[in-house]
């Protein structure tokens, strides 16, 4: 990996997970880093090394700084120099109190919507079901006579 490879893929995570001022001074921040290493002899893919995976940096990142309120991962971090990606799923995660409470009214409110159905739809069709079982059971032991 290169130097412009690393701060490509670190600026693509952080990207709508923090704000732009923190996209900006991260990368800044890690493509000085890196030109100082190499300039005080290292090799750029030592330092690269060193520093290990982008998307772990821009995860930590994301902690530190609390980043969106809803955001995702698409990576499986296997320890803390690498990453396997395993699939392309994303998983989201709400860490806001005022939208679990949305999310768990929403859910009530649905409920007692589909249960208003139900009773509504029972109480005209109930008796109705009640006269056909009874003619069906009427007929069945008349007709077998």
């Amino acid at each position: 990996m290169k130097k412009h490879e690393f701060i490509k893929e670190l600026r693509e995570v952080l990207d709508g997970q923090v704000p732009y001022s923190e996209v900006e001074s991260s990368c800044q921040y890690y493509k000085e880093y890196i030109e100082q290493q190499v300039a005080g002899g290292r090799l750029e893919e030592e330092v690269l090394e060193e520093l290990g995976s982008p998307r772990l940096i821009a995860k930590s990142i994301i902690d530190t700084k609390g980043g969106s309120k809803l955001h995702y991962e698409d990576e499986v971090y296997d320890d803390g120099n690498s990453y396997q990606e395993e699939t392309s799923r994303k998983v989201y995660t709400i860490d806001s109190w005022v939208a679990k409470l949305g999310c768990l009214l929403a859910f009530i409110v649905a409920l007692v919507i589909v249960g208003s159905l139900f009773a509504f739809v029972f109480k005209f069709i109930g008796p109705i079901i009640i006269v056909a079982i009874g003619i069906y059971a009427v007929m069945n032991i008349f007709g077998r006579r």
